[in-house]
Order: C-alpha cells, then sequence, then structure tokens
C-alpha cells in the first residue's frame, strides 16, 4: 500500500507543544463529576483519521518521541493532581503499538476507579515492552509497570443488523452483508456479551497489535 506522505513536521511538532499545554492540567472538577478522564494524541492529521485508515503512515522519529514526551508530561502533572486529592486512583498510559496515534493517559477515581481493568484482553503469553525501541525515553520509560494486552478492532451481531434496521436498499444490504461475512472470514476471538435487553451477542476482536499499560508502582 502506497502511504500519503505526512509533510510540514516542524509545524506538527508545535501542535504537539500546543496540545501537551492543552491538556497537562487535569479538570479536577470535571473528574470529580463523572469520575474518569482521558487524554488522546489530539494533533493533525493523526486526530482525524479513522482507525482502520492505513494509508496515514504512524509518527515516528522526532514526532513520535514528542508526542511520548508529551504523553509522559501530561502523566506526570495529573499524577501530582491526583496525589494531592488524598484518594486512591487508577492513572495509566495505554501505549499502543504500532497504531501509535491511538495512544493516551487515561484515570478514573471513585466508583469508577477499576472501570479500565477490563478494558483490553490479556493474552496468556505475555510480550516483554520493548524499551529499546523508545531510544532517549527508555530510562524514563523503565520506571513503569507495563502490561501487555492486544490492541483490538470489534464486530458485534449488531454491525450486520437487518435491511429494515439499516434502512438500506436490498442491494445495499447484499452488499454490506458480503462484506460483514468477509471480515469474520478474518482471524478473530469470539466471545458472547451482554446486551441492556437481556439477551447475548457474538463480539468478535481482530488482533491490530499490541497495547503496553503502564503505570508507576
Amino acid at each position: 500500500m502506497r502511504y500519503r506522505k505526512i509533510r510540514g513536521h516542524r509545524k506538527k511538532w508545535k501542535r504537539i507543544d500546543d496540545w501537551v499545554e492543552s491538556n497537562k492540567d487535569l479538570d479536577i472538577n470535571y473528574l470529580k463529576t463523572v469520575q474518569r478522564s482521558y487524554c488522546k494524541i489530539w494533533v493533525a492529521p493523526w486526530y482525524s483519521i479513522p482507525i482502520t485508515n492505513s494509508a496515514v503512515p504512524q509518527p515516528n522519529g522526532v514526532t513520535k518521541a514528542k508526542m511520548l514526551e508529551g504523553l509522559l508530561t501530561i502523566h506526570d502533572s495529573w499524577k501530582q493532581t491526583l496525589n494531592e486529592l488524598g484518594q486512591p486512583y487508577y492513572l495509566k498510559i495505554w501505549l499502543y503499538e504500532p497504531r501509535f496515534f491511538l495512544s493516551q493517559v487515561v484515570c478514573s477515581i471513585g466508583d469508577m476507579q477499576h472501570f479500565y481493568n477490563q478494558t483490553f484482553y490479556k493474552p496468556t503469553i505475555n510480550k516483554a515492552f520493548p524499551l529499546v525501541n523508545y531510544g532517549k525515553l527508555a530510562d524514563t520509560l523503565a520506571n513503569f509497570d507495563w502490561e501487555h494486552c492486544w490492541d483490538e478492532d470489534f464486530l458485534t451481531d449488531s454491525d450486520l443488523g437487518s435491511q429494515d434496521s439499516w434502512g438500506m436498499t436490498t442491494e445495499e444490504f447484499a452488499s454490506h452483508k458480503s462484506w460483514f461475512t468477509s471480515e469474520l472470514k478474518k482471524t478473530h476471538r469470539l466471545t458472547r456479551i451482554n446486551t441492556a435487553y437481556n439477551n447475548q451477542i457474538n463480539s468478535y476482536a481482530f488482533k491490530k497489535g499490541d497495547v503496553y499499560i503502564g503505570g508507576i508502582p
């Protein structure tokens, strides 16, 4: 696949600096209200692309390093604020590879403190965190405890739906059903999930990479 070239890196670096500055102060009033918060890498063009759009290259080199430094800065600032609350909290960096642009800082408190514990599938065979891949930031990242999970995309039976539920023509739904069927031919992990209507539907998880969950012990 031919990737679309990302130009204007110095402008991107300025946007990264602006993103860090705008997000390093945790909105404690919002957190107390909803008991959870997160900060994704909101830097153009990556924040605006579909997750499945592999034609846009992942950030790398200096750009990726600056983004990771930004996540660490936000994490450290949030940690200081959370420590001042004087109550237990969840604070982690979710570091995705290779879909790095999905990486984020996540926190929760109170009744939602353990909300994120079941977010990712944890394989029986774990990968060690690849510190060697992070250059000058390796020493800082070594201070975290890292847990290996899978980065997955999901489909459910609801994504198939019916012709009436989607408001499609017969031809449109036939094409949609063909796409859904072809997706299920790919390697996936099948689970059953409960719905709000007290029944169960199939969930199909497609592994896209790894996600490392890191927190300061």
